[in-house]
């Protein structure tokens, strides 16, 4: 791991803590701008509702007023995370 940079000794002390984890610089960027639209999710159907992914209107404005630089690499990623996050969000209704 430490060949790729990685934090070997935070990542191990932070390995009991569900709430702590590594996020590499290239991701930082996308994950700011994932959770910045945390209320910008798309949902549909009535009682049982669910979410069907991010307005990326919304996604490409935030990466705009937080000036993450390289616009499509940070969209490409929150793109990443939001695949991630619908998946166990279907787990967990299951």
């Amino acid at each position: 791991m430490a060949a790729f940079g990685a934090d070997i000794d935070g990542a191990l002390a932070c390995a009991d803590d569900e709430d702590t984890f590594e996020v590499w610089p290239d991701n930082w960027a996308a994950v700011q701008v994932f959770v910045a639209c945390q209320t910008q999710w798309r949902w549909v159907g009535g009682m049982a509702a669910m979410r069907t992914g991010l307005d990326y209107t919304a996604v490409i404005t935030t990466a705009g007023v937080l000036d993450v630089g390289d616009t499509a690499a940070v969209f490409d990623g929150v793109r990443i995370l939001e695949a991630a996050a619908l998946h166990e969000w279907a787990r967990a209704k299951r």
